[in-house]
Parts: C-alpha cells; sequence; structure tokens
C-alpha cells in the first residue's frame, strides 16, 4: 500500500476534525520528516493551499526530494499561459524540477470548457517535460467516463473512497480502467477525519449511527477505526496509491502501523448517508 502524505492542512485549515487549525510549519515539517523515515516518498498538494508548497521546499532544501503530485488552480483553466506561470512557480516554491502528476482540480469546469481548449492546455503542459502525467479529481464514476471519452490522454484520477462510501469498490468499469492502465489514487479514507471521531459534530448528526457502528465493529476486533478504514482500501485492488491527511507525526506512526499489518477482510454493509459522503454537501457551523 504506498501512502501519499495530503498537505491541505499544512497551510489550511482543512478537515473537520481539525476544528479550524492551521498546523504549525515546525508540525508539518516534523510530518515530512517522519514520512521519510517511513519511507512514504509523496506529496499532494495544490497553490491553494496557502504556504504548504513553501514548507515542502523548505524541507527539500536539506533533505531528500519527495514525488509531488499537485492541481491545476480552477482560475488557471483558461489561460495556457497562467497555468504554466503557476507550475513553474509551484517548483521554484517546492524546489523540485518536475510534478510525478498534475491534476484537473474541478471536474465540473473541466467538462464545461471547450476539449480543443483544454487539449490545448495539455499540449502546452506536456511540452515543458516537468509533468510527468496528467489527470483529474472527480467525485463520481460518470466523471472519469467523460473525462476519458474527451481526453484520453487523461490517464491519471484522484477518486474518493472509504468504509462509509464504497461506491467503487467493485465497479467493473473501475477495473478495466485500471487493466488498460489508466492509474487511480484514492482521497477521503478517513472523509476529512469525521470517520475516526466518536461523536459526530452537530451539522453531521446523520453521520452518528454509521459511526457507532465503525466503533463497535472496531471494538469486537480489538483494533481501531483507524485500522478498518484502512484495511477497506487496502481491498481495492485497482488503486496504487492512498492520499492521507495527517495531524502530526505520531498519529502519521499510527497510519504506517496499521497500513504494514496484516490483511483482513473488511465488510461492513451500512454506509453513510448520500449527502454526508460528499463533504461539498456539509453545512458548517
Amino acid at each position: 500500500m504506498q501512502i501519499v502524505i495530503g498537505t491541505a492542512t499544512f497551510g489550511t485549515d482543512y478537515g473537520v476534525a481539525n476544528k479550524g487549525r492551521v498546523q504549525t510549519k515546525s508540525e508539518a515539517l516534523a510530518i515530512l520528516t517522519e514520512a521519510q523515515h517511513l519511507g512514504v516518498f509523496d506529496l499532494d498538494t495544490s497553490p491553494e493551499y496557502q504556504n504548504a508548497e513553501e514548507i515542502i521546499g523548505k524541507f527539500h532544501s536539506s533533505h531528500s526530494k519527495f514525488n509531488c503530485y499537485s492541481k491545476i488552480s480552477r482560475r488557471m483553466l483558461n489561460s495556457p499561459s497562467e497555468t504554466l506561470l503557476s507550475l513553474g512557480n509551484s517548483l521554484k516554491l517546492m524546489k523540485i524540477d518536475s510534478l510525478s502528476g498534475l491534476y484537473f482540480h474541478n471536474p465540473d469546469e473541466l467538462l464545461a470548457i471547450d476539449p480543443e481548449d483544454i487539449e490545448n492546455l495539455i499540449d502546452s503542459i506536456e511540452e515543458t517535460n516537468r509533468v510527468q502525467k496528467i489527470g483529474a479529481s472527480v467525485y463520481e464514476l460518470e466523471e472519469i467516463l467523460k473525462i476519458r471519452e474527451r481526453h484520453p490522454r487523461i490517464t491519471l484520477f484522484q477518486v474518493p473512497e472509504n468504509i462509509a462510501d464504497q461506491r467503487l469498490r467493485h465497479s467493473d468499469q473501475i477495473e478495466s480502467l485500471h487493466e488498460r492502465g489508466v492509474e487511480f489514487h484514492v482521497r477521503s479514507i478517513f472523509l476529512q477525519g469525521l470517520l475516526l471521531m466518536k461523536n459526530a459534530p452537530a451539522h453531521l448528526a446523520g453521520a452518528q449511527p454509521f459511526l457507532d457502528r465503525l466503533n463497535e465493529a472496531a471494538r469486537i476486533r480489538n483494533c481501531s477505526p483507524l485500522h478498518l478504514c484502512l484495511n477497506y482500501v487496502k481491498q481495492l485492488g485497482w488503486a496504487s496509491k492512498f492520499v492521507i491527511g495527517v495531524s502530526d507525526a505520531i498519529q502519521l506512526d499510527e497510519i504506517m502501523l496499521a497500513v504494514n499489518s496484516a490483511n483482513e477482510e473488511v465488510q461492513i454493509e451500512a454506509v453513510l448517508p448520500e449527502l454526508i459522503r460528499d463533504p461539498r454537501n456539509w453545512h458548517h457551523e
């Protein structure tokens, strides 16, 4: 199981479990140090994550470099020159020569723009020789299929999947794409930390029955909900990497211990209500 460290929390208050807290620079650097110590060398970031790129660059100044995946800022889609300027600035800030992958960030906007314009943008990106794979961050299977039909050069997808969702687990279409060389990275494994909480926040009270069931399943197996969440995604044969956000270096140690433990088939039939499965529907307090 190949882990990718998500860096959204390095510069923003991302995650329902963070309660509005942004990690300090020293905490973020400690996570990166521990990640490499544990053999994790992939990062997921974005120019929109405030100071994240700068923190990564500071780390790279005195350590081995990570393989970095980033995103095309939503406001850059209509301008190849702006996209390339943003790409160059990101590489400079992170002190790296190239990206392992660059995602289109919003599938709705990607599919709304003239396909020829997107193809021209992909041409411009590929001509730099500074991006290994062009990808798209999506939410639904239908988005993947539409994007592949319009833009077959997009061969990397970041998708949400977790023990409380399970929409893609047995998808024949995902499996077929995987067999044809399309790469899938899974995010939202802990659903912004919600699945690791015992008590759902008031605005997500509908998640409580599932959290109770998940915690009971963990108690019966003498493990943690974190362990069950990781064991679930380890069963996804079509997924090559897994994006995980961490609160601190200690939690990263706990995650890697669970990742390296024996595989166990996880069967929890219940899932979260549809509106709660997608954080875009969350209405914060």
